[in-house]
């Protein structure tokens, strides 16, 4: 799961897509094709995106993640949308950038669906000992851009091959209002503190004070809410909150104190600790939680450069308000 403070917001969705769906692109950008969908009764809207496509048979509506899944296979079609122009996105799919995230890749072709601009990519990539057919399709206009990432193992060739029709069954209607936190199988009360929704990414959803990312409110105050998005048994979860800490992207970080804590009758840790904020280069406050749920967690960060103690209620007082739809 990918979650941080105030870290620089542009830049960290380019890194995000890079790591968390790329991976690998070997290779070469030929051809040009164009595609004109229309929308059907079969096709599907992913909740919380703009994104329509036609599932293949036997997927169902994914629920780690935002997408659809194939229980039997281990397949998955995975969307993320972005407030970015494409352009400031597909550049970074060089053989360079790409060789080094570990998909080994067959193809890259152009693509123009319903004359938006997209990048259409076929290959290979091992994970756990086992070797994934790769299928991705980054699409976009000027304003925004979504990044359909799909995996099926090697063995599954017809499944593979069914995710490709699905890819070119894809309308991505950047007109069409909506709201990123459909989908999601969490929230916090919104009227229980200042705080207010700004944008909503992959599980993660992000708040401010003015509602906007990155903030212009004077403190500096943000809480970003999300969820990993894959199972994961974790032996020692003191431990691993510790260390998801250390991931954040603030400097010189320094721990204040490690507290066991529950919500919605979910068991984790609560960190207080300070650190120089990425985007702002200020002194910050951090305010880590992580709940752990059926090999799933759930993870809260909030952090503040001023009026420290009545920033930090309102985070807490938003926190303590989250549950499980």
């Amino acid at each position: 799961m990918y979650i941080c403070g105030q870290a620089n917001h542009l830049q960290r969705m380019k890194n995000l897509i890079l790591t968390l769906f790329i991976s690998h692109l070997a290779l070469f950008v030929f051809g040009q094709d164009s595609i004109q969908n229309i929308l059907t009764s079969d096709h599907h809207l992913v909740s919380g995106n703009k994104v329509y496509l036609i599932p293949p048979a036997g997927f169902t509506i994914a629920s780690n993640f935002k997408g659809f899944q194939h229980n039997e296979s281990g397949s998955s079609i995975m969307v993320v949308e972005m407030p970015v122009a494409i352009s400031e996105i597909a550049h970074g799919f060089t053989k360079k950038a790409l060789l080094s995230k570990g998909i080994e890749v067959s193809t890259i072709d152009t693509v123009y669906m319903n004359d938006l601009f997209a990048l259409r990519i076929s290959g290979k990539q091992a994970s756990g000992g086992v070797t994934f057919q790769k299928e991705i399709l980054l699409i976009g206009s000027d304003k925004e851009t979504a990044l359909i990432n799909c995996a099926s193992p090697d063995e599954f060739d017809k499944i593979q091959s069914e995710i490709a029709s699905a890819l070119r069954s894809v309308i991505f209607d950047d007109q069409l209002a909506a709201d990123p936190r459909d989908g999601i199988d969490f929230e916090i009360n919104e009227d229980s503190s200042r705080f207010v929704f700004a944008q909503g990414m992959m599980l993660n959803l992000i708040y401010s004070y003015d509602g906007l990312n990155p903030t212009k409110d004077v403190s500096k105050t943000v809480l970003i809410i999300g969820k990993s998005f894959r199972e994961e048994e974790i032996e020692d979860r003191k431990l691993f909150c510790l260390n998801r800490f250390k991931q954040t992207p603030y400097e010189n970080q320094g721990i204040l104190s490690v507290e066991p804590i529950t919500l919605d009758s979910i068991s984790g840790y609560a960190i207080t600790a300070t650190g120089i904020s990425p985007t702002y280069k200020l002194n910050s406050t951090i305010y880590q939680v992580i709940l752990f749920s059926d090999n799933m967690y759930y993870m809260f960060l909030g952090s503040t450069v001023n009026d420290v103690e009545s920033n930090l209620k309102e985070i807490r007082k938003a926190i303590a308000s989250f549950r499980r739809i």
